[in-house]
């Protein structure tokens, strides 16, 4: 039988529609001619063996397969089992072919029998080998080579299988792992090839992905694109490993945070069991519970797991704050409320250490709108008195930078505004850039920012039209590719599908500094404002598609001088009327109580104000508020905010559903007129008319 690479040079002449020269065939597989005349000759003896004409070889004519059309079928099929790769490899699939052969292996194996398989040179081996020993040692493990044996991979078996996980990360793409999952995985006949195909070609795609979304129920989480490809990589080795060698015994246990996360990993390891049909041995399961730890530690992650209600509020007051001096409601900004949310739960998450941004887009982003940068440093105390973090320069241009993007939002609608979803990979600074620079040189309508692995879900429930512009390949025809920063080829290749804006605030700076080169000027912010005001710059509100106040105090929520004697009587009675109506079980309440034994006061966000909540979205069924206004006021403890008169007990599924109701509720408690109205009335109906008034603010 012949080798690999006959194999493949026969397959090529008996497809190839022309004949080849030897110089064709020798630059295809990176090897001399003369290697190649021997595999010809090799070719030759099999077709002669096997009662077929041999090559036609000449040199003016090239090299092609003597036989007919039925004679070819036939070859064909007797390579039909042969394993040859239809196709050269790229070095990156390569590198993957390498990297399955030593995890699939305790015996060495050498250069040229790596050669063969591949169908390339020993030099061009030695390069693909090159490129990845530069990746280790990585911790125990390595490649060992020995001389005249060849090489294989050595060191514990957790530094083993993060390594190879580690070395995925560097090489490959989301939108590549979801593709391989979207086109079914491991089928022989399947037209599109995957690099992921070269390492894990005995791994069952749609499995892992089945295995990741348990994970995200149970962790009530949606992860982002590097989380997905950490769990991707890593659950796909493990499997790989079992496959090929079975049990591996040994592992420390597993140190979970908490009894929850404990039974989370006992869920998820179960869950791969299942999913997958292999069983988890004592040292698969701490690997499991290493992945676990892994992902909750994650700072993205902070803002899917961690319910900072009290933090939100806060935050709400430091938009406000920034808006009123700006003289723009921010508060209604869907996008603008997102990414403070998402950063202060990250800031918190992170204890303090601060996320690392690129300063080159930061000081293009402020220099086209200098004036923001003060004024978000002069609100910003109330945001670091809140949260209790004092926040370095970086974290600041990087907060203002939302605010410029957010300004570039306030703009008359007009009638052929064009709606946008921009997609990226997981980064969220050049999304950012990518936002700003649209709204500064199109009328558009950014209906939000998503991750890839987000796109597929995200647009089954998008009914009208919608433009989709990627920094990033999509799988999909409908959609625009550019650079976060719009290169010109960008702008003209965009100017065929949205309509164009009048100024943007590059063009602005330039008439300024314009201005100031050839006049004198008096008063620069009076200018700038003006010309702003020529340029039509002024707000706009967005529509929003959360739940409103309204929408979470229902009638049956709302209790009117209930009598009790201390604090404990009040949460209790108010998380029941949650319970009682479905909202919640009984365990929240207990969440809630645990929480408040520690550390009450801060449930206390204004004067006489309390919004007791757990920090988990756990035995949650709805988002829903409930209202106990108190006979006698009690105290939590709060020597600022003391004695409490109404507690509002919250529940929410998810960190994010709830901000348009919570941005509500904040007004709603900021305001005495309002906060006399709720302690004058004597009906349910009317503070429910009240809170439908706020809702429609």
């Amino acid at each position: 039988m012949l080798k690999n690479r006959g194999i493949y040079i026969l397959k090529r002449l008996l497809e190839g529609k022309t004949a080849f020269s030897l110089t064709d065939l020798a630059d295809e597989l990176s090897i001399s001619s003369r290697a190649v005349r021997y595999e010809l000759d090799e070719i030759d003896y099999f077709l002669k063996c096997n009662g077929f004409p041999c090559l036609i070889r000449k040199n003016k004519s090239g090299i092609g397969f003597a036989g007919n059309k039925a004679e070819r079928c036939q070859v064909l099929k007797l390579l039909e089992e042969s394993g040859a790769y239809g196709r050269i490899l790229s070095q990156e699939e390569r590198m993957f072919t390498i990297f399955y052969r030593l995890l699939t292996t305790d015996e060495y194996i050498t250069t040229q029998k790596l050669a063969d398989e591949l169908f390339v040179s020993r030099s061009t081996v030695m390069n693909d080998l090159n490129k990845i020993k530069r990746h280790y040692p990585f911790e125990s493990a390595e490649i060992q080579t020995v001389a005249h044996y060849g090489m294989k991979l050595k060191g514990k078996e957790e530094d083993i299988r993060d390594s190879v996980v580690d070395f995925m990360q560097k090489y490959v793409k989301i939108e590549e792992v979801l593709r391989s999952i979207k086109n079914g995985s491991n089928k022989k006949n399947r037209k599109e090839v995957s690099s992921l195909d070269y390492i894990f070609k005995d791994i069952h795609y749609a499995s892992v992905d089945s295995c990741i979304k348990k994970i995200e129920c149970r962790t009530n989480r949606i992860f982002p694109d590097h989380i997905y490809l950490y769990l991707f990589s890593s659950i796909s080795v493990m499997l790989l490993r079992i496959k090929e060698y079975g049990r591996y015994e040994g592992g420390a246990p597993v140190e979970a945070e908490d009894q929850k996360n404990r039974e989370i990993l006992k869920m998820i390891i179960c869950d791969i069991e299942t999913t997958s049909g292999l069983f988890l041995s004592s040292f698969d399961k701490y690997y499991a519970g290493k992945m676990l730890n892994s992902i909750l530690c994650d700072g993205n992650l902070a803002y899917k797991n961690i319910n900072y209600i009290d933090k939100q509020v806060v935050m709400l007051d430091f938009i406000d704050s920034v808006g009123k001096s700006l003289e723009v409601d921010f508060t209604k900004d869907k996008i603008l409320i997102d990414m403070l949310n998402t950063d202060i739960c990250t800031i918190l998450n992170k204890d303090r250490h601060p996320l690392e941004f690129n300063e080159d887009v930061h000081s293009y982003v402020l220099k086209l709108c200098p004036d923001i940068l003060p004024v978000v440093r002069a609100s910003l105390p109330v945001l670091e008195k809140g949260i209790g973090i004092c926040l370095n320069e970086n974290w600041l241009n990087h907060i203002a930078s939302i605010f410029v993007e957010a300004l570039q939002r306030y703009r008359p609608l007009v009638a052929d505004k064009k709606e946008v979803l921009i997609v990226c990979a997981s980064g969220q600074i050049t999304s950012r850039l990518l936002n700003y620079r649209l709204n500064a040189i199109f009328e558009v309508n950014v209906v939000d920012i998503i991750p890839y692995n987000q796109l597929e879900e995200y647009t089954k429930h998008i009914e009208e039209e919608i433009l989709i512009i990627s920094t990033i390949p999509l799988d999909t025809k409908s959609y625009i590719k550019v650079s976060p920063t719009l290169t010109p080829e960008d702008i003209r290749l965009l100017k065929q599908y949205l309509p164009t804006r009048v100024i943007d605030y590059n063009l602005l700076a330039k008439i300024m500094d314009a201005v100031t080169d050839n006049c004198q000027i008096t008063n620069y912010k009076a200018l700038y404002d003006s010309l702003l005001d020529i340029f039509g710059f002024k707000e706009y509100h967005r529509n929003f598609e959360r739940p409103l106040l309204e929408d979470i105090i229902r009638p049956e929520n709302i209790v009117i001088g209930y009598d009790c004697d201390n604090w404990r009587e009040a949460v209790e009675a108010s998380g029941s009327i949650l319970m009682k109506n479905g909202y919640i079980k009984k365990e929240y309440i207990e969440d809630i109580m645990d929480t408040l034994e520690e550390k009450r006061e801060y449930v206390v966000i204004a004067k006489g104000i309390a919004l007791p909540h757990a920090r988990s979205f756990n035995h949650v069924n709805r988002i829903g508020m409930s209202i106990l206004r108190l006979k006698e006021p009690v105290r939590f403890g709060n020597k600022f905010n003391d004695p409490v008169e109404f507690i509002f007990v919250f529940c929410t599924t998810d960190n994010t559903s709830h901000l348009e109701a919570l941005r509500q509720f904040n007004i709603m408690i900021s305001d005495e007129e309002i906060l006399n109205e709720l302690r004058k009335a004597t009906k349910k109906e009317q503070i429910t008319e009240l809170i439908k008034r706020i809702s429609r603010l």
